[in-house]
């Protein structure tokens, strides 16, 4: 499993700032056309929302200001 990793690793290395972009564009045109094919996740609570992205930026937060550089 190891070795997966560290060619996944690898591979994104190679993605630049617009492939990332790219990608991010592809994950809210996703959600767009989930939420066109059920329209009852618009009717969730503002709060799930909030929680979910949350949860979402948790990671990325604590690798941004947590993590030293050294580790890299």
């Amino acid at each position: 499993m190891d070795g997966l990793k560290q060619y996944l690793d690898r591979q994104v290395k190679k993605f630049s700032f617009a492939d990332v972009k790219l990608l991010q564009l592809l994950g809210a045109s996703l959600g767009v056309v989930l939420v066109k094919l059920v329209p009852e996740i618009v009717d969730l609570s503002l709060w799930v929302f909030v929680v979910l992205a949350a949860l979402c930026a948790a990671k990325p937060c604590c690798v941004f200001f947590l993590t030293d550089e050294a580790e890299g």
